[in-house]
């Protein structure tokens, strides 16, 4: 592996860690702050703040952002079968909240001014993911693992370059 492409795979890995870096801090946050889902009907603005910022900053460096999409395949062959199913969760719900977030969840019906028709929306226009105090935690495990899975490939890419 030449130089070039050894600097270009450190720069995906600082990246990835950079973002999965943010998003533990993010998860650190919604647990000591008791932000995270109840069962409540209504859980504030806070709430979904924090877990729309936890989603989409964990499932970044899985998607093409900035033309760097590339994070190594190896390093989530380390995932156990439980931790996949986390990561594939995390991308899915990252999927609905930045494409979706549309009509597909979002109830219209007809309202009335001043005698004419007009589209009036029944529910909110954002989706809310409630992630239960349990899953947080399991989250911030998997976060840990691909971090030390990052670490321990930046190191092993550095050693290339000496």
């Amino acid at each position: 592996m030449d130089n070039e492409l050894i600097h270009a795979e450190i720069e995906i890995l600082v990246l990835a860690e950079d973002s999965l870096s943010l998003a533990s801090n993010l998860a650190n946050l919604i647990l000591e702050r008791n932000l995270y889902h109840t069962g409540e009907i209504k859980e504030g603005y806070d709430c979904l703040a924090y877990t729309t910022s936890f989603i989409v900053t964990y499932a970044r460096p899985f998607f093409n952002n900035y033309g760097y999409n590339d994070f190594p395949e190896e390093l989530l062959r380390e995932l156990n079968s439980h931790q996949i199913v986390l990561h594939d969760e995390l991308k899915e719900m990252r999927k609905k909240v930045i494409a979706h977030v549309d009509s597909t969840h979002t109830k219209f019906s007809l309202g009335q001014i001043n005698n004419e028709e007009f589209p009036k929306i029944n529910s909110p226009s954002f989706i809310h993911f409630g992630i239960e105090k349990s899953k947080m935690i399991d989250y911030q495990k998997l976060i840990s693992t691909l971090r030390t899975s990052i670490q321990i490939k930046y190191e092993s890419l550095k050693k290339k370059l000496d």
